[in-house]
């Protein structure tokens, strides 16, 4: 899709921005003013069937509390999404000749996700942006790279703090 003249637009770069969630992933591949969605990918939470875990507490001949315990492998998981993911960014990488890489992705798994991937994005990598934005609609993340980008060249414009310095440059 055509991105709107007030978003970033990239010229002659090929960007993938990387929008990860707590289970899944959107790649968006954008190019010459041109966005599109290059792959995703959603791991299911386990469902449990039956009553693993289940226990009673007892006393005295009763029951007084029953219950069972329905906890995933969180680790587990987590280790299964960023495998799914360095897979996905290898292929993508080398498939579509990327220049420079945006991440989105949640503050929890942040520095995970850029330790297993750091490697594969070498220089292209540019920036990240803390928050679940997986289901984010692209132009929202090229809004934030824009005020991202606005916010770092403000800062570098230098303001003249000396009271005669300031002087000199009113009289012009």
């Amino acid at each position: 899709m055509k991105i709107s003249a007030k978003l970033p637009q990239f010229g002659n770069e090929t960007v993938l921005l990387i929008a990860a969630g707590q289970l899944g992933t959107a790649f968006y591949l954008v190019s010459n003013g041109e966005l599109t969605k290059v792959a995703s990918f959603e791991l299911a939470k386990p469902k449990y069937s039956d009553h693993e875990g289940k226990f009673f507490r007892r006393g005295r001949g009763k029951i007084f509390a029953a219950g069972a315990v329905y906890e995933f492998d969180k680790q587990g998981m987590i280790k299964e999404f960023l495998r799914e993911l360095e897979g996905q960014i290898k292929t993508l990488m080398s498939k579509y000749k990327v220049t420079a890489s945006y991440l989105y992705a949640p503050a929890h798994l942040m520095r995970q996700i850029k330790a297993r991937i750091a490697k594969i994005l070498g220089d292209s990598y540019r920036m990240s942006f803390r928050g679940n934005y997986h289901n984010s609609h692209p132009f929202e993340l090229l809004e934030m790279i824009g005020a991202r980008k606005a916010r770092r060249a403000i800062r570098r414009s230098v303001a003249p703090t000396n009271r005669e310095v300031i002087k000199i440059l009113r009289r012009g």
